[in-house]
């Protein structure tokens, strides 16, 4: 019974008020980011590129699925990029620079809550926003599905849902106040998964092609969830470069990130080849390439579920070392800051 309450004293008590603080700080995280005007704009931006590039005439020789789905699944993962960006110089560089940061630091609140909390409520806001574009990508695959035409039905649907959702959540605000942005975001993502599935029950089921239930390419799904795992490496960079960058450099890095992610596996496999060197330079560097699915399914072929897993394990481990390393400079900081 002694050892029962020393336990609780000592490492179920601290390990609660450790995950209350953490929850706090990714709420807070959470609303800020997704609060910002940018990723309201962004969102908008992203569906209507997705639009316009569905409804666009093209030549495509019996490829309009693969062409869909190229130019939506950059438009993801470069538009998450830039929400990952600044979302991290509102999340953590004003925090750090603006003297907030310590003032939750005295409560005292841990190095490593303060940044994983931080970096938790950024993803969960750049899920949001992939979330809506992965399902306009989805969306796409259906409406583009014949060659001949196009589900204009379905492509009003789209549009409609986004109107729809932004009325609601604008009368919302007139009548009872409260923040337009971040809930705004989050309408437009349930609006639009409605909308989508009330779409997908006027589909037929259809064994041919890459095309199932829905006349939706569901591959076109696990595409979706491999960028996303690209946002989650590099949201970690972020939160590692913020913690010690002020806001220009720090949009400065991210932009060497990001094109550092997308030319890093050629510049291994030309530089060192296939040894110990080029495997610890793929562990090391960002690598967009190890995510991008997009060849694989132009190919016909299925990305297994075992791969998908496996690239998750990959991000969110390399987020787990580039978060401990985060709280080191953090720390740092801080007692410089204090000094």
């Amino acid at each position: 019974m002694h050892d029962f309450w020393a336990m609780t004293r000592y490492v179920i008590v601290p390990m609660r008020k450790w995950l209350q603080q953490y929850g706090a700080l990714s709420r807070n995280a959470f609303v800020v980011a997704l609060g910002s005007p940018f990723s309201l704009v962004l969102a908008l931006t992203i569906l209507s590129v997705q639009a316009f590039l569905g409804a666009l005439p093209f030549f495509t020789f019996g490829e309009q699925l693969r062409l869909v789905r190229d130019q939506s699944l950059a438009l993801c993962l470069l538009g998450g990029c830039l929400a990952a960006g600044l979302g991290a110089a509102i999340v953590f560089v004003e925090d750090i620079r603006n003297g907030a940061a310590p003032v939750v630091m005295s409560r005292p609140v841990s190095g490593f809550c303060f940044v994983a909390g931080k970096w938790s409520g950024l993803v969960l806001s750049l899920a949001v926003i992939h979330s809506l574009a992965s399902v306009g990508c989805l969306w796409l695959t259906k409406i583009t599905a014949s060659a001949e035409t196009l589900d204009s039905a379905g492509l009003s649907l789209y549009v409609g849902a986004v109107v729809v959702a932004l009325v609601v959540m604008a009368v919302k605000h007139y009548l009872l106040g409260g923040c337009y942005v971040w809930q705004a975001n989050v309408a437009l993502v349930v609006c639009f998964l409605l909308a989508f599935s009330a779409d997908l029950g006027l589909g037929q089921f259809t064994a041919e092609g890459a095309h199932g239930f829905g006349g939706v390419d569901w591959q076109t799904g696990k595409a979706c969830l491999q960028v996303f795992f690209c946002l989650v490496v590099f949201s970690g960079v972020m939160a590692l470069l913020a913690t010690v960058a002020d806001v220009g450099l720090l949009l400065t890095g991210a932009v060497l990130v990001f094109f550092c992610g997308m030319l890093s596996e050629t510049a291994i496999r030309s530089l060192l080849g296939n040894g110990l060197p080029a495997t610890f330079a793929r562990v090391v560097l960002p690598n967009w390439q190890l995510y991008w699915v997009n060849d694989t399914l132009a190919e016909g072929r299925a990305v297994p579920w075992a791969y998908v897993m496996r690239s998750s394990v990959h991000a969110f481990c390399y987020c787990l070392v580039a978060l401990v390393v985060a709280t080191w400079f953090f720390r740092r900081h801080e007692l410089e800051g204090r000094a």
